[in-house]
C-alpha cells in the first residue's frame, strides 16, 4: 500500500499502526516487532505492485543531504533546500530475527516540518519528531557527520 504522509493529520500514528497490524497478523507481541526501512530508486510504476509486508511511504523530503540513487546511500549535500526522497519501504521484522544491515547507517529522525521548534504534548513526546530511519551512509562518511549537519527527513508539503 502507497501512503502519501503529508496527508495525515498525525504520522506518528502510521508507524504504530503498522506495528500493530504487523503483531497481530504474526500473533506476536508487539514490543518484539521492529521496523527497517529500505529507499526504492526505481521508477514509481514498479509501485503499482503491492509490497509483501509493509508500507510504500510517498511525500518525503529530505534537509541537508541527498539521496544517491546510483549508490543508494545517503551523501552530503551542499544545497540548503530540501531535496525529494524517493518512496520509503517501511518494512515491519521480527526483532528476534538475525538482521543483515549496513552497519555505517544514519539514524535519521523524520519531522513533520522543516523548522527545527519543538512543540511538546502533554504526554511529554514531541509534535514535530515522528521516527528514526536508518539510511545507509556513502562510502567516505559517518553517521555522525549527518548528524552535525543537522540531516532529516521532513514530511512537510513543501
Amino acid at each position: 500500500v502507497e501512503m502519501w504522509v503529508p496527508g495525515f493529520f498525525f504520522p506518528q500514528a502510521l508507524r504504530t499502526a503498522s506495528l500493530v497490524n504487523f503483531s497481530h497478523h504474526l500473533g506476536v507481541e508487539v514490543e518484539v516487532v521492529g521496523l527497517i526501512f529500505k529507499v526504492i530508486s526505481e521508477a514509481p510504476n514498479v509501485l503499482h505492485v503491492p509490497a509483501s509486508a509493509g508500507l510504500y511511504l510517498t511525500g518525503i523530503c529530505m534537509a541537508r543531504g541527498r539521496w544517491d540513487m546510483k549508490n543508494e546511500q545517503i551523501s552530503e549535500d551542499n544545497a540548503r533546500d530540501c531535496v525529494s526522497l524517493p518512496v520509503l519501504h517501511m518494512i515491519p521484522y521480527i526483532k528476534s530475527a538475525p538482521l543483515i544491515g549496513c552497519i555505517n547507517s544514519y539514524s535519521c529522525p523524520m519531522n513533520r516540518v522543516l523548522v527545527w521548534q519543538e512543540n511538546i504534548q502533554q504526554s511529554g513526546q514531541s509534535q514535530n519528531f515522528v521516527m528514526y530511519v536508518n539510511l545507509p551512509c556513502a562510502g567516505g562518511c559517518t553517521p555522525d557527520q549527518f548528524l552535525l549537519r543537522g540531516t532529516r527527513l521532513v514530511i512537510e508539503d513543501l
